[in-house]
């Protein structure tokens, strides 16, 4: 089974053209707009989509593995706290772009031209 995101699907420029487009308004929400993180997630089998053409087996298989690989991180962050979590979990602290509307997130900072602040600022207690 292989887990294909639906913005992998979409031309990377025609993103790059919302995300530019958007950029003022996200700056003033402090929240991101656009993006693959707001697109459905794709379960494909053989190159097929399950969602679309899986038997109910076969999606019920697909929500469970991902709900499999999610929970142990979902249970950190609620057991921890958000920055706890994110110092003793190197793949947690990955996926940190924002905080309190600084871009922590190098590749993010440049993409966008904005200020990069470097993350253990705010992972410090």
């Amino acid at each position: 089974m292989e887990l294909v995101d639906g913005a992998a699907i979409a031309a990377r420029a025609a993103l790059l053209a919302a995300l530019e487009q958007l950029k003022p308004r996200e700056i003033a929400a402090g929240m991101s707009l656009a993006g693959p993180h707001r697109d459905d997630l794709t379960f494909m089998v053989n190159y097929i989509d399950v969602t679309a053409f899986g038997s109910r087996g076969q999606q019920r298989t697909a929500t469970l593995a991902l709900t499999n690989a999610t929970v142990p991180y979902v249970m950190q962050l609620a057991k921890k706290g958000w920055k706890k979590a994110l110092r003793e979990n190197d793949a947690l602290a990955k996926g940190l772009n924002v905080v309190d509307k600084k871009v922590v997130y190098k590749a993010v900072a440049d993409a966008f031209g904005m200020p990069f602040v470097e993350p253990a600022t705010y992972l410090e207690d």
